[in-house]
C-alpha cells in the first residue's frame, strides 16, 4: 500500500530554532526497545533540518558518557525514546544534565520518556530517575495501559495555550485508532492536590489530555476528567520543557502521524524560543521592535519611523491577513486582532524589515 502524503507544516517565522545546535540522545545502550519509532522519529528531525535548517544536528547512542563540556555544546537536547534512566540515577550524567541547565535559556525535548518503570513488575516501579521526574518532566508517574490502548486526545481550552505558537495548526482532536487499527501506551501519574504530585507540575502548560471514556480497552490506571498527555514549561532560567507520553505503536503508525510531525516541528520551535521582547508597566504589555510597538489593551500598533513604510500583519505561517501604508508616526488597529491568535507584524521602510510576535487573547 503506498505511504500517505505528509502534511508539511509551515515553520515559525520566528522561531530560534535555525541558530540551534541540537543533540538528540537515542540511546541504545539503556533502552534497546521502541527501535522502529525511534528511527522513525529520527528521520522527521532530519526532514525538519532539511526544511529548516539547525545550527548542526548531532545524534548520541550512549548517554552515559556525555559529559558537561559536551552537553554545552548544544542548546537543544531531545530525548528520543530513551527509557530506563534509572541508569542516571546519582551518576555522572545526571550531574552533567544538571549544569547544563543551571547555565539557563536551554531546550528539552522528550517524549515516552523517564526513569519510567526500570524494572517493572506488574506497572509497580521498583527503580527511577528521582531528580529527572521532579526538575525536568514534573511528573511522577503511577501506573502505564498499553501499548496498543485505543484512544482519543483533545486540545486544551484554554484561550491562553491556544495562542501560543506551539498550538498553531495542531487539531483539535486526535483519534489513535485511526493508526491502522493500532493504538497507543498512556501513562498515569499524580495531580495536586496529590501530596505525591512533582512539585514543579503547577508550572506546566497541558497541550492536551485524554478523554479516558474512549479507550479501548479501559485503563487500568485511570486519572479521571484531567489525565493530560503533553505539556510545556519554562523556568526562572528560561529552560523550555515538552514532554508527550504517547507514541509509542512499535507498528510506526503513530510516530510516522501527521499529528506527530507538527508536534515535532511545533516542540521543537517551542524549546528553541522565540525572537519576541515585552515590557509590562500598570498591566499594560508593550511589545516593541525597532520602531513598532504593540499595546495589549488597545490592541493598537504605533510606529515611530521617518518617511514611508509598509506594515503588515501575517499569520505565525506567513499568511498575510492586512496590510498597508504609512508615513512618519502612526497608530494602527488592524482589523485581524478582532481574533485571539498569534501574528507576525511585519515593518517595511527603506529596504529594511522589521518582525515583532503579537499574541492575542
Amino acid at each position: 500500500m503506498a505511504n500517505a502524503q505528509r502534511l508539511e507544516p509551515n515553520p515559525n517565522a520566528l522561531s530560534k530554532l535555525k541558530e540551534k545546535r541540537i543533540l538528540v540522545i537515542d540511546d541504545k545502550v539503556w533502552n534497546k526497545f521502541h527501535l522502529v519509532p525511534k528511527d522513525s522519529t529520527l528521520n522527521i528531525f532530519k526532514r525538519i533540518d532539511e526544511k529548516v535548517g539547525f545550527a548542526s544536528f548531532t545524534v548520541t547512542e550512549n548517554a552515559s558518557k556525555i559529559t558537561l563540556t559536551e552537553l554545552n555544546n548544544y542548546d537543544v537536547v531531545i530525548f528520543n525514546y530513551c527509557e530506563n534512566l534509572f541508569n542516571a540515577k546519582g551518576g555522572a550524567f545526571e550531574a552533567a544534565l544538571k549544569g547544563w541547565f543551571a547555565a539557563g535559556n536551554r531546550g528539552y525535548m522528550g517524549y515516552h520518556t523517564s526513569g519510567q518503570f526500570g524494572k517493572e513488575t506488574n506497572n509497580t516501579s521498583t527503580e527511577e530517575w528521582p531528580w529527572y521526574q521532579d526538575s525536568v518532566l514534573a511528573m511522577r508517574m503511577t501506573g502505564k495501559d498499553g501499548p496498543h490502548s485505543k484512544g482519543i486526545i483533545k486540545r486544551t481550552e484554554d484561550p491562553e495555550i491556544l495562542a501560543l505558537p506551539i498550538m498553531d495548526g495542531l487539531p483539535a482532536i486526535n483519534d489513535n485508532s485511526n493508526n491502522l487499527g493500532h493504538g497507543d501506551e498512556w501513562i498515569s501519574f499524580d495531580l495536586p492536590p496529590n501530596p505525591n504530585a512533582a512539585p514543579l507540575w503547577v508550572d506546566c502548560k497541558v497541550l492536551y489530555n485524554l478523554d479516558e471514556s474512549t479507550c479501548n480497552p479501559k485503563l487500568k490506571h485511570p486519572m479521571g476528567d484531567i489525565h493530560p498527555v503533553m505539556w510545556i514549561r519554562e523556568d526562572a532560567r528560561e529552560n523550555r520543557f515538552f514532554f508527550a507520553g504517547q507514541f509509542h505503536d512499535t507498528n510506526k503508525n503513530s510516530a510516522l502521524s501527521d499529528f506527530w510531525n507538527n508536534v515535532l516541528l511545533r516542540a521543537l520551535e517551542y524549546v528553541a524560543g522565540e525572537r519576541t521582547t515585552s515590557n509590562s508597566s500598570n498591566k499594560k504589555t508593550i511589545l516593541t521592535a525597532k520602531g513598532l510597538s504593540y499595546v495589549t489593551k488597545s490592541r493598537q500598533l504605533k510606529v515611530d519611523l521617518d518617511g514611508a513604510y509598509q506594515i503588515s500583519v501575517l499569520t505565525s505561517v506567513g499568511k498575510q491577513l492586512y496590510s498597508t501604508k504609512g508615513e512618519g508616526k502612526m497608530i494602527f488597529t488592524p482589523s485581524a486582532f478582532a481574533t485571539a491568535g498569534n501574528y507576525i507584524v511585519q515593518l517595511e521602510s527603506k529596504g529594511t524589515t522589521t518582525s515583532l510576535q503579537v499574541q492575542i487573547y
